[in-house]
């Protein structure tokens, strides 16, 4: 059987985001004066993907929640259309009606990114004060049931705080946690922040004694090379060990624009 159309589609809403992240990919798309796509030219690339038949989408930006409105429409447009719908946030715009929303439509999963279980290091990686306000809405995430992981992007900022992320997250109720290597970016390559090889080994054995010593689930984001995964996890099955790459395979992202890429 082939495969003509992708099951999965990142469909980014938004190209802007209230953090500026250091380690983004998209950073230099939130740096530069743009203009978003209006909600129909968006709501029509949905109804593109429902009339491919495309059953899996991930709502992204920039921060998808700069545009609650336009969320939530397409939120109930692609659950009613029976997808599997996934949202990737920050975190910190969450309202009481977006949350609401999320919980009506069943909504698979939030990805939540959190750079930091630090407070300062939080703040000084996404170049905010929002910290307190993040630390208040995954609380209320928990709280609510909905289903939610932890994605932490690692590099040479934070690389120390891996388990005390753990820890912070867990303590505001999550039960799932990924690490992931920062990636090169070639439009920004910050190549000072990059875990060398054996750093990206460090992180897979605190990432291991998240799971053995908190009990959490755990992750990798991306497909690792596979000289980089220590060959007792492999054994052991542990399910990033088995993440390939999906670009252009089974995935594509999709811009408010209409852009499509692996």
């Amino acid at each position: 059987m082939h495969l003509i159309l992708p099951t999965t589609v990142q469909l980014e809403i938004t190209d802007n985001c209230n953090f500026r992240c250091q380690h983004c990919y998209r950073l230099e798309d939130c740096e530069r004066h743009f203009k978003d796509s209006d909600d129909e030219r968006v709501m029509d690339i949905a109804r593109h993907l429902v009339k491919d038949k495309v059953y899996n989408v991930i709502l992204t930006g920039g921060e998808p929640m700069t545009r609650p409105k336009l969320l939530m429409r397409l939120v109930e447009y692609l659950c009613e259309n029976d997808f599997n719908v996934n949202i990737n946030t920050n975190l910190t715009l969450l309202t009481d009606d977006l949350l609401d929303c999320f919980i009506k439509n069943d909504v698979r999963n939030l990805l939540v990114s959190c750079p930091s279980g630090i407070p300062e290091e939080y703040n000084m990686i996404t170049r905010t004060s929002a910290f307190n306000v993040f630390e208040k809405n995954l609380r209320k995430l928990s709280e609510s049931g909905l289903h939610h992981s932890i994605n932490m992007v690692v590099n040479k900022l934070n690389a120390t705080s891996v388990r005390k992320t753990a820890e912070f997250v867990k303590s505001c109720g999550s039960v799932r946690f990924g690490a992931t290597p920062m990636s090169l970016n070639a439009l920004y390559p910050r190549k000072d922040l990059l875990l060398t090889n054996n750093g990206v080994r460090s992180l897979l054995y605190e990432l291991y004694g998240v799971h053995k010593d908190l009990g959490m689930e755990i992750d990798v984001m991306e497909a690792l090379p596979k000289c980089a995964i220590p060959e007792e996890f492999v054994r052991e099955g542990l399910c990033f060990t088995r993440r390939k790459c999906q670009a252009g395979l089974t995935t594509a992202a999709i811009s408010c624009k209409g852009d499509v890429r692996p």
